[in-house]
């Protein structure tokens, strides 16, 4: 589509709405069209210029200067058939704000001294500001509106998952205190399984969707590839830390494999499954994605070190090797976990490992 000429927004443009031919003619002769690089500063804060103007071509952003930060805030942008400037066109004072060009930049500008020599015309103009940032100010406070109500609906959601995540800390507790009156050589792996139907129950009270916990189909061939290069990588890794650096150590094997005397080769398959899928439900999708939207931490990552140390401290009455295992296999897992935020890709490596540590026991 071809952009305005100039000479066309004088009687396109609102600002120009109720002058007559002669009144347009006039300011056209009085106008200035001006053309400006990304980055150039068209106006700066402070200045006594008292020119408006219109946005021909490009687009513009908003800054004011924060004494506190020592640096300039970004306020908004102006874009294509706006205007700016318009305060101090209207009351002559210094300028409020900074504005600076984002790309390419077409302007035209109208000097108030000009457009004063005409009372008549510049009441109109003065009118037609004063509409056209009524406008604006409606727009501001629907979007205000708007921001609160999204806003106060974040605020239910994190008060719903920090409910939610209290009662999960608390069934897994009562999971993790039931396999530990139960001595057996899976009571590592008790606490996930016992907590897996009552997690799931919870979910259907709080009426979280299965999605929200990183269940879903998206990109899977993309995240199993991800998944069976991780395992390859973790496979690779520990074979040469076995025999270099642990050869006389069982520490991995204690984790990554279970007895195949204890169960039944047959079945023994969908058990580890079943566990590793119970491991990464609860550890990964609830847990930690609990806490990452709990705290709103998307940047730094420290969601997934505090859910280490939340596991860590669970699983102590179960043995401190226990415990440690479980913090230091939840960092990697729950990195890949929050780059793909689909549990298809950690049930996988989880899964795969256990699998290749039970057949080479």
């Amino acid at each position: 589509m071809r952009d305005p000429e100039p000479v066309e927004i004088f009687s396109e443009h609102t600002l120009f709405k109720g002058l007559n031919a002669q009144e347009i003619e006039t300011l056209k002769q009085t106008s200035t069209e001006q053309e400006f690089e990304p980055n150039h500063v068209i106006i700066e804060e402070g200045d006594l210029t008292q020119d408006i103007y219109l946005l021909v071509e490009g687009e513009v952003a908003v800054l004011k200067w924060n004494e506190a930060r020592f640096s300039q805030i970004l306020l908004g942008t102006i874009n294509k058939g706006e205007m700016f400037g318009e305060m101090s066109f209207l009351d002559g004072s210094p300028r409020s704000s900074t504005i600076k060009a984002l790309k390419k930049t077409k302007v035209l500008k109208i000097a108030r001294d000009s457009a004063a020599l005409i009372p008549e015309t510049f009441a109109k103009m003065v009118v037609n500001i004063a509409s056209a940032n009524i406008n604006r100010l409606r727009g501001i406070n629907r979007q205000f509106v708007k921001n609160l109500e999204r806003k106060e609906e974040q605020t239910k959601i994190q008060e719903s998952i920090g409910h939610f995540l209290l009662f999960q800390y608390l069934i897994l507790g009562f999971s993790i205190f039931a396999a530990w009156l139960y001595p057996h050589p899976l009571q590592a792996y008790l606490p996930w399984l016992i907590a897996l139907l009552p997690s799931i129950a919870l979910l259907k009270i709080f009426k979280f969707p299965l999605n929200f916990f990183g269940i879903g189909k998206d990109h899977l061939f993309k995240i199993v590839l991800h998944a069976l290069t991780f395992v390859f990588i973790i496979m690779i890794s520990t074979y040469l830390l076995e025999k270099y650096a642990l050869s006389n150590s069982d520490l991995l094997t204690q984790y990554f494999s279970l007895k195949p005397q204890l169960i039944p080769l047959s079945w023994s398959w969908a058990g580890l499954a079943l566990y590793a899928f119970a491991q990464e439900f609860i550890g990964r999708g609830i847990l930690q994605n609990s806490l990452e939207k709990l705290l709103n931490d998307k940047k730094r990552s420290y969601f997934i070190w505090l859910n280490g140390c939340f596991l860590f401290l669970f699983f102590l009455p179960l043995g401190l090797t226990t415990s440690a295992i479980i913090f230091l296999i939840n960092l990697p897992l729950g990195y890949f976990f929050k780059l793909e935020k689909n549990l298809a890709g950690v049930f996988l490596i989880h899964y795969l490992l256990l699998l290749c540590k039970t057949l080479i026991l």
